[in-house]
């Protein structure tokens, strides 16, 4: 599993995303470089799954987006959302303050390459934070309907990879909360993604 899925995996089990600034705060860890992200993908799919809860199934929505050949290398964005931790399952317009961090997941990584399996595909590995908006127009519950939205002042930290590499798959599934905020990279680059709209047919 590669840095990146092993972060949306590890943020899965994050608290409320009010608690994250709280927690990131208190760090006092400090941005870099803010570079605004004009984000126009090459290529954008979706996908819809369910599993089974205590109390049913539950819809997995997830979107994945990449675009190629920009100044930061080949950028990918991920959405995850979950229905079983309280992500959005009917069109509308979310806070990201609003959603759960484990309901509803946005990730970004730049410097992306084909690779063989096992290598780590991406230099730069970020999550958003809980500030902007989301607007789905249309939210499919079932493979072949659409999932249409767009995203909203958004801002992605970057995280420490190296950090995030040297946990296990037994660390990342026993993260609390201030184990993620200490992986944020001290001094890491932000991206603000003014807006960004998609329209996928979920397979």
């Amino acid at each position: 599993m590669t840095t990146f899925s092993r972060i949306l995996t590890a943020a899965f089990l994050m608290s409320t995303t009010a608690c994250a600034v709280e927690k990131e705060q208190d760090t006092g860890a400090m941005a870099g470089t803010v570079t605004d992200l004009d984000f126009a993908p090459d290529s954008v799919f979706g996908v819809f799954d369910t599993h089974e809860t205590a109390s049913g199934e539950a819809g997995i929505w997830q979107v994945f987006a990449e675009e190629d050949g920009t100044p930061e290398g080949n950028v990918r964005v991920q959405i995850i959302m979950l229905e079983e931790n309280g992500g959005p399952t009917e069109p509308g317009t979310y806070e990201l303050g609003d959603l759960p961090s484990n309901g509803f997941l946005l990730g970004l990584a730049t410097g992306c390459r084909e690779v063989d399996l096992g290598e780590e595909p991406c230099e730069q590995q970020f999550m958003s934070i809980p500030t902007g908006s989301v607007t789905f127009t249309a939210l499919g519950l079932s493979k072949g309907e659409s999932l249409t939205g767009t995203l909203n002042d958004i801002t992605f930290v970057e995280l420490d990879v190296d950090r995030m590499s040297e946990r296990t798959p037994e660390e990342l599934e026993n993260m609390d909360q201030d184990d993620w905020i200490l992986d944020r990279e001290d001094g890491g680059q932000e991206f603000i993604l003014d807006t960004w709209s998609f329209d996928v047919v979920l397979g």
